[in-house]
Order: C-alpha cells, then structure tokens, then sequence
C-alpha cells in the first residue's frame, strides 16, 4: 500500500511543475509571437487566466492521479485530449479579449495576442507536461537498449501455443 503523504507530495511537485510550464510556455510563445515586447496590462491578465485554465483542465482531466510509474497510451490521450482544450480556450479568450479591447480602445489596432500565439503556447506546453509525466519511463526504456546494445537475443519457441506462440 503506498503512503498517502507521498502521493500528496508527488501531486504538489507536478503541480509546480505545472504552472512552471504554463508560465514558461506562456512568456515563449508572447516573445514568438510578438513584434512589440512590452508588458502591456492585458499579458498579465493572459497569464494569470491561463494558469488557472489550465490548472483546472488538468485536475478536470485526472492528469494528478496518474501513477506515474506505469503511465501509458491513456495517459497520453488525456493529455492531448487536455492540450486541445487548452487550444481552444485560448483561442477562444484571444479572440474575445482582440475584440473587446477594440471595441472599448479606438487606439487599440494591433493584436498583441494572435492565434499563433495560442498554437505555440499549447505545444510547449504539450512538450513540457509530457516529458514531465514520461520523464521516468523514457529513461528506464532508455537505460534499457542502452544496457542490451550488441547482446545476442535468446529465442523461444512455445509449443502447442496455438496462434498465441505467433504473437
């Protein structure tokens, strides 16, 4: 049985981890995106929505209850699953934040937030979130072929298996 403590621990670091990546993801795809790099009031605002977004559609979509030692192809669909609806969350906030601001601001003409900026948020943080969930994995299958690099197979052959000794 594991310890409850750990498992808490263990949520409360890819929590961290977590809004790390949103807010580095976030500041990279501004500084892609954009030709004018000032701070401007309505960035902060991007970024403190995002974040909380973004939180939520992890825990909505279990990504804190994995277990991380045995993470596979489901694991992987909640988070492509979770990542598009990030997308479009962005995309949506971006298009109703480009039009209000218009609306309430004549002097407001250019979008300091474009729908690129959505896309390449979304896929660093799709990079940063899957290699902090398969970070262990990619390293014991790493140290794996690393470890049997020039070791000779040992055939079997299963008699009487049937077409289960095909497989």
């Amino acid at each position: 049985m594991r310890n409850r403590n750990h498992d808490n621990v263990r949520k409360i670091i890819f929590l961290i981890i977590d809004i790390a990546a949103i807010i580095a993801s976030a500041i990279f795809a501004y500084i892609a995106t954009s030709d004018d790099l000032t701070f401007k009031w309505h960035i902060g605002l991007w970024f403190a929505v995002d974040t909380a977004f973004c939180v939520a559609v992890f825990f909505i979509m279990g990504m804190y209850s994995f277990v991380y030692d045995s993470i596979g192809i489901v694991e992987l669909l909640k988070i492509v699953f979770a990542m598009l609806i990030i997308l479009l969350g962005n995309m949506l906030y971006i298009v109703v934040t480009n039009w209000i601001m218009k609306q309430n601001y004549p002097d407001f003409t250019k979008d300091i937030l474009t729908p690129g900026t959505a896309v390449i948020f979304t896929m660093m943080l799709f990079v940063i979130t899957g290699l902090s969930r398969f970070y262990k994995r990619i390293v014991l299958v790493g140290r794996h072929y690393a470890t049997n690099i020039g070791k000779a197979k040992k055939r079997v052959l299963i008699v009487g298996a049937g077409k289960a000794g095909a497989s």
